[in-house]
């Protein structure tokens, strides 16, 4: 159904990236052909809350912060484009790796900081920052 859905609205190359506790996460090129992460959450279980402070994080311009692309409703879901992490989250590099190097991971945590530093500073708490919730980007 979210396929047909996504397809609708003008998405392509749809991919099953992910489910959480309240929606699911897709690969795809939007209409203007950009790469996004598309999540999909039933009304139900929108806030919009998460919206307002996307919108917010947005005019900081922080490279550490996934950034927010558009947002619609779509019957009783709300579609959410952000921008596309390519390289997973911490979790799953954890996972595989097991161990990472003094450096590797003061890389890491300084740009997880950083992040933290820009949420903070627009008045705004995370509240749910951990390895799976982090996402990594590799420049192409």
């Amino acid at each position: 159904m979210d396929f047909r859905v996504l397809c609708t609205q003008g998405f392509q190359n749809i991919q099953y990236l992910s489910s959480g506790s309240f929606g699911r996460v897709y690969y795809a090129r939007n209409k203007v052909g950009q790469e996004v992460a598309v999540k999909i959450i039933p009304q139900k279980h929108f806030s919009s809350g998460e919206h307002d402070a996307a919108t917010v994080l947005d005019h900081y311009g922080c490279d550490y912060i996934i950034k927010f692309v558009d947002i619609c409703q779509v019957d009783r879901d709300v579609i959410i484009q952000m921008e596309y992490a390519n390289y997973k989250s911490m979790e799953s590099m954890l996972r595989r790796r097991k161990v990472l190097s003094e450096e590797e991971a003061s890389y890491y945590i300084e740009q997880i900081l950083k992040g933290a530093d820009v949420i903070h500073s627009a008045a705004l708490i995370h509240r749910d920052i951990k390895p799976e919730n982090i996402l990594l980007h590799l420049p192409v």
